[in-house]
């Protein structure tokens, strides 16, 4: 089973989504016919509204499969992106795997945008999460 999440509708910034169709407000508009059957999507995919800067102590350790695509550089900051990633594993189950997509500066080694709506990660960003994870005991791939 799925469950989809995406941000409270009276999250700040909320509005950029909603006008680009980039985001979620139920089950509903995630569905997609040409990649899945609607008796199959109804039967597998379940929603709520999640804010990714506090994750809900309900979703420990609840799910085999974590993934965020192109969400962490959305959450504020690198620090609440970074920290995101970190907290996402506390959902997964004992073998679990997380999947993150980011937006990624290839211009720079040092300078970025490390706040606001966008937060553009460097190398260096994805080398301390890299290191944070396998501190905590993580494998990394």
């Amino acid at each position: 089973a799925v469950v989809a999440t995406d941000m409270f509708p009276d999250q700040a910034g909320i509005n950029l989504w909603s006008e680009t169709g980039q985001h979620a407000s139920s089950r509903g508009g995630l569905f997609k016919p040409n990649l899945v059957s609607k008796e199959r999507f109804d039967k597998l995919v379940s929603f709520q509204h999640a804010d990714m800067n506090h994750i809900s102590p309900e979703l420990h350790g609840k799910f085999d499969f974590v993934w965020s695509t192109c969400s962490l550089e959305h959450v504020g900051s690198i620090s609440l992106g970074h920290r995101f990633a970190l907290d996402s594993m506390e959902v997964l189950k004992p073998g679990g795997a997380a999947v993150h997509t980011v937006e990624f500066t290839l211009s720079s080694l040092d300078e970025t945008v490390e706040r606001g709506d966008t937060a553009l990660w460097r190398k260096q960003d994805m080398q301390r999460l890299w290191e944070d994870h396998l501190s905590l005991g993580y494998e990394m791939q």
